[in-house]
Order: C-alpha cells, then sequence, then structure tokens
C-alpha cells in the first residue's frame, strides 16, 4: 500500500508534468509559419525607407514579405523602423504592395498597419484603403520581422 505522503509526492509531479505540457501547448499554439517568410528586393526596401518621417535618419531593417491568401496579388512587407527615438524592436512598420522582387511594378503602396502611417510618406495618396488587422498576411509579415530580430 502507498503511503499518504507517497501518494501527496505523485501529485506533485503530475501537476507538475500536466502544468508543463499545458505551458508547452500554449507556447506552439502561438508559433508563426515561418515558411512564408520572403526577403524582399533591397531596393523596394530602401525606396520605403526614404519615405520615412522620422526625425533625424531613418532606416528600416530585418525586412521580411509575406503574400497574401486572402487578396490577390497582394503582398505585406514588414520592417523594424530605426530612428532617433525608435532603437527597439517594436515599431514594426507594415504595408501593402503589389510586388516586393521588382520595385518597377510595386505600386501602389499603401499602409497596413498604423506604424507605417505614423511614420511614412508612403500610403498618402490612398487613405481611403485600410486592411483588416486580421488580412492574411499582414501579421505573418510582422511576425516573421519579429522572428528575425529575436
Amino acid at each position: 500500500m502507498i503511503s499518504l505522503l507517497t501518494r501527496m509526492k505523485l501529485r506533485s509531479i503530475v501537476s507538475v508534468i500536466a502544468a508543463g505540457f499545458l505551458l508547452l501547448v500554449i507556447g506552439c499554439a502561438g508559433s508563426a509559419d515561418l515558411s512564408r517568410c520572403s526577403t524582399p528586393n533591397p531596393e523596394v526596401v530602401q525606396l520605403l525607407a526614404s519615405g520615412l518621417t522620422v526625425d533625424g535618419k531613418g532606416g528600416l531593417r530585418a525586412a521580411q514579405a509575406v503574400k497574401s491568401k486572402d487578396i490577390a496579388e497582394q503582398w505585406f512587407l514588414a520592417a523594424d523602423i530605426q530612428g532617433p527615438g525608435l532603437d527597439g524592436t517594436g515599431e514594426i512598420a507594415v504595408w501593402g504592395l503589389r510586388n516586393v522582387t521588382d520595385l518597377a511594378k510595386m505600386s501602389p503602396t499603401v499602409w497596413a498597419n498604423y506604424t507605417a502611417k505614423e511614420f511614412s510618406e508612403f500610403g498618402v495618396a490612398r487613405q481611403d484603403r485600410w486592411f483588416n488587422p486580421n488580412t492574411d498576411g499582414l501579421k505573418e509579415a510582422e511576425d516573421c520581422v519579429k522572428h528575425i530580430l529575436k
């Protein structure tokens, strides 16, 4: 017969294992599908960086693109904005473009999130168009950048 102390120890061990398994399942459920991440043409990224409205010299780093499954011929390009006061990893801007490999075919370029709207001149002409935050490719592009910046 198992003593009361032994049963209490076994319950504690089972509880710890169950809690660890639950944390593992929760952590994996939020994992991003990084297989869709694509590195955009550096010229496209440079052009977007030239339209930044940050004080001083601003730039973009860790640029990544994801093709939307919801909108035909739509790409989302995300990058971390760098500049005075924007030195962390939390200023990820996302733009919607038609093409991320050919500079001549990238228009129209529109804001896809608030950060791009706040710190970029690109998309000004298309203020009438805004993407639902759940549009496929938008969050995924952000996740690609976050993965690189880890």
